[in-house]
């Protein structure tokens, strides 16, 4: 399946993108499908990743910048939930390439746009099911089931559901890994007020200034800085990205776009 086109890949993307937006974080799955290396690759990063549930709190608030910790910028790409979703997503790849490529050879393709995202998750399940014989794990079916089909009110954590309309998260775009924010211990949370998700991605700019390990105080005076948290501080919602000055991470906010 590595001949895919360019068209079969960007739609394999965009429903992928339909299915979870969240998942962008984790892999580009324009990328993985047609690649069972890297789509092996991906399933053992994911089953590397240790859970964890620190920043379930909501709303979060800006502390004093002195006051901020590791664990208040943690993320939720590394909740259990995400995690599995996260999976499930990635052994459903090779069966929707599939049937990509056989819909295009009869000239036609899939438009997820006109369909919900619960019915784009149960969709993959149902193509899973139908070329199986593709699955890269060949274990039971039952979590993929539950990730895909399964759907929590409300979604926790917020993240695997549909009613968020902001996620924030850091990538490191020049580094090993790009924009694979997941497997670089880079931190991703959705949100559905605007002032919880620039609190959050203030929280984001604040501990860029401390991850050197050194006195934050002069990187809290930076003009580099005070001019990111100006921006974050007004901001309007709009997909935005900035690049932090000490890490050098890319700090990237994207809205919610659920096809209305």
């Amino acid at each position: 399946m590595n001949n895919l086109n360019d068209a079969q890949r960007t739609t394999i993307a965009r429903i992928i993108d339909r299915a979870w937006p969240c998942y962008v974080h984790y892999a580009d799955a324009a990328e993985l499908a047609g690649d069972p290396n890297a789509i092996a690759d991906t399933l053992r990063d994911l089953d590397a990743i240790l859970t964890n549930s620190h920043s379930d709190g909501l709303p979060i608030t800006v502390p004093s910048p002195l006051a901020v910790t590791e664990i208040r910028a943690l993320g939720h790409e590394r909740h259990a939930g995400c995690v599995a979703l996260a999976t499930a997503i990635t052994r459903c790849l090779p069966a929707l390439a599939h049937l990509v490529a056989d819909l295009a050879a009869d000239g036609g393709m899939p438009r997820p746009g006109e369909l919900d995202t619960y019915t784009v998750r149960s969709t993959l399940a149902d193509v899973h099911g139908l070329y199986h014989r593709l699955d890269p794990v060949g274990d039971d079916d039952t979590p993929l089931i539950e990730a895909l089909c399964i759907n929590q009110t409300p979604a926790i954590p917020i993240e695997i559901g549909s009613d968020w309309q902001y996620m924030v998260r850091l990538t490191q775009d020049h580094a090993m890994g790009g924009q694979r924010g997941a497997f670089e211990y880079m931190p991703m949370r959705c949100f559905v007020s605007l002032d919880d998700a620039r609190n959050w991605s203030h929280v984001q700019a604040i501990w860029d200034c401390h991850i050197l390990g050194d006195d934050p105080a002069p990187n809290l005076a930076d003009p580099n800085y005070q001019s990111i948290v100006r921006e974050i501080t007004r901001h309007d919602g709009s997909d935005r990205t900035w690049q932090l000055p000490f890490s050098n991470a890319t700090l990237r906010f994207t809205r919610h776009n659920d096809g209305r």
